[in-house]
């Protein structure tokens, strides 16, 4: 009996570390992302392009590409990408737009060749910003528009929210940073619960605060035309972020890619149809 009761006590000691520690693992593993595996460049695709470094509000410095149009143009697109990947690897997917509009593309900090630290697009409107002012800066340049993907286009509603832009795309983009990280361990029955709870105290003591990540409650103030896009099965991010985006600003597009996963639906083919002429338009 006394057996029993001290296997019944070690393994409610696991199950507690298991508690306690297990969100502290995964935000640690957040902050500290393996970098993806994109390598293309500009110059691979026949874009003319220079590597310029970008310094952020808060001082971060940013690795950034500014892609040349290949018509004449007086508009610029700013491209955010999403969590954990770089500017090289939605490169491929958003050259084509590079013949009627000026790219910039950005890392954002941590990611990349970027520097800081990433914070899961509570500071990342800082970057989006800061590829608005260099779009903005390029010659002859009077309208921009923002392509976000994920992460990425979370962070381009927030700026988007605070800055002049003239169009907007955000792809696979979460609505609220807090309510994404509560959901980190659904299929845990009743700890699910009290470990995102955890993993969410554990980032504000370091300082990361989900509520500074409201993408749905800055949509409804952004002016210019809206395009929101997501897979109907994200795995990452569920469609209902989409939807809740789409209803907090309702003359917003919304497009849900039947049978898209994430980061997948650019892969529709008629992705770039899409994207190519709500930019086309909004930008004209």
């Amino acid at each position: 009996m006394v057996g029993r009761w001290k296997l019944l006590g070690w393994a409610g000691a696991g199950l507690l570390t298991l508690v306690v520690l297990a969100p502290a693992g995964m935000l640690w593993m957040l902050l500290h992302p393996p970098q993806a595996g994109g390598t293309t460049t500009p110059v691979e695709l026949g874009l003319a392009a220079e590597h310029r470094r970008l310094t952020t509000e808060d001082g971060v410095e940013l690795d950034a590409w500014v892609v040349e149009a290949a018509n004449e143009t007086d508009s610029a697109i700013v491209v955010a990408h999403g969590y954990p990947a770089s500017k090289a690897d939605v490169l491929p997917a958003v050259a084509f737009l590079a013949g009627d509009h000026h790219l910039v593309l950005v890392d954002h900090r941590g990611l990349g060749d970027s520097e800081g630290s990433t914070t899961l697009g509570i500071e990342e409107p800082l970057d989006v910003q800061a590829g608005i002012e260099a779009a903005r800066a390029i010659a002859g340049v009077d309208r921009v528009g923002l392509l976000g993907f994920s992460m990425g286009g979370a962070a381009a509603i927030q700026a988007a929210d605070d800055a002049d832009v003239d169009a907007l795309v955000a792809q696979a983009a979460y609505a609220d940073l807090g309510d994404l990280a509560a959901g980190s361990f659904e299929g845990l029955g009743p700890l699910a619960h009290p470990m995102g709870a955890l993993m969410l105290f554990y980032g504000e003591l370091a300082g990361l605060d989900p509520d500074r990540a409201r993408p749905v409650e800055d949509i409804g103030d952004v002016e210019a035309p809206i395009l929101l896009i997501h897979g109907s099965e994200d795995e990452t991010i569920d469609a209902d972020h989409g939807r809740r985006l789409a209803e907090a600003a309702p003359e917003a597009e919304l497009w849900i890619v039947d049978g898209g996963t994430h980061g997948a639906a650019a892969l529709n083919p008629g992705w770039g149809d899409r994207v190519g002429a709500f930019f086309d338009d909004a930008l004209e």
